[in-house]
């Protein structure tokens, strides 16, 4: 296991720095224009989300996403959960992976309490930490 995710793997929450400001601003500013340009995803059976594809941001965008998934989040799952058997050429399908906008006032606060469908999710912060309060 690499030495500099030991120290994460004592809680059942997670939390790794995955993007710098400057290419999570810069993701969360390409998916805003996505959602003005062609719209929202209404994707979720129980719970439903408007969210963006990462599959319809620009290719900068998508391949930033791709490139921390196999350089820092794989890895560190596969470290933290090695009963998942999950291995480097492991990724989401399109349909899995999205941006969803969270606000603090009108639209949406928070995406209620429920159990994804998969054994592991992972939610990756394109907002500064101080921006928001909870998980």
């Amino acid at each position: 296991m690499p030495e500099r995710f030991r120290e994460k793997l004592e809680s059942a929450v997670h939390t790794i720095p995955v993007f710098t400001a400057d290419v999570a601003m810069a993701i969360a500013m390409d998916a805003q224009t996505v959602a003005g340009q062609i719209g929202v995803t209404c994707r979720g059976a129980s719970l439903k989300t408007d969210d963006v594809l990462v599959s319809s941001l620009s290719r900068e965008s998508r391949d930033h996403v791709h490139k921390a998934l196999h350089d820092v989040v794989l890895p560190y799952a596969m470290a933290a959960f090695p009963e998942l058997g999950l291995r480097c050429a492991t990724t989401p399908s399109d349909k899995n992976l999205f941006i969803v906008r969270y606000t603090g006032s009108g639209g949406r606060p928070s995406l209620g309490v429920h159990k994804d469908q998969v054994p592991l999710t992972v939610n990756i912060a394109l907002s500064p930490h101080c921006d928001y309060e909870g998980g």
